[in-house]
């Protein structure tokens, strides 16, 4: 059964050939290094929720419909086909940087899907750059291990941490250079806003 589960995770995430050697790697509707073109989701379905009649789509988690067409570099939420939409994701972000796909981010529900998110990863990129398990605690002192791995691709980093700072959290990227350069300024931009702050 186990297998099965993990055939249906693997076709999800590849969707295709893993890489083809003259372009970036499509993932979960995404394809790296395009232009941004995808639609909006439609206002009475919650992006969260998967059910769109056209994916991919992009969204506000919270309200749909009549928003402003994202412009500059920006990273916004989006949604899949939620019948191939692997198990154990909560949602995903795509980034555009000069109005190209340059990464996506996947939250993960953590400790009970690391397992096969790991297993469906390996199948769209192969073995990992590095692997390790990691020991982490939660409040009470329980410990558990997390998976951690990369992949060092032609043209695109793939990191996944199957817990983050909480057991039923983890992260996916899949990023260009162009994709990890927004990001590290991102995070740059919010460290600078949180020591200025009282």
């Amino acid at each position: 059964m186990k297998s099965i589960a993990i055939g249906i995770l693997a076709s999800a995430l590849c969707a295709g050939p893993a890489l083809a050697q003259d372009t970036l790697p499509e993932f979960l509707g995404i394809q790296l290094g395009a232009a941004f073109s995808m639609p909006e989701c439609v206002s009475q379905y919650n992006v969260r929720s998967f059910e769109q009649p056209i994916t991919p789509c992009w969204g506000d988690e919270v309200s749909l419909g009549a928003q402003q067409v994202p412009s500059g570099d920006f990273e916004i939420e989006f949604a899949t086909d939620y019948r191939t939409s692997p198990a154990g994701v909560k949602s995903q972000r795509v980034i555009v940087v000069d109005g190209v796909m340059a990464g996506v981010t996947v939250f993960t529900r953590g400790l009970d899907s690391q397992d096969d998110l790991a297993d469906a990863l390996t199948a769209k990129f192969g073995a990992p750059t590095s692997a390790k398990l990691e020991a982490v605690q939660n409040r009470m002192g329980v410990t558990f291990e997390r998976r951690v791995m990369r992949w060092k691709l032609p043209g695109v980093d793939v990191e996944f941490f199957g817990m983050s700072g909480r057991t039923d959290g983890g992260i996916i990227t899949v990023y260009t250079p162009a994709g990890k350069a927004f990001e590290e300024r991102q995070l740059a931009e919010l460290k600078a806003r949180r020591q200025g702050s009282f």
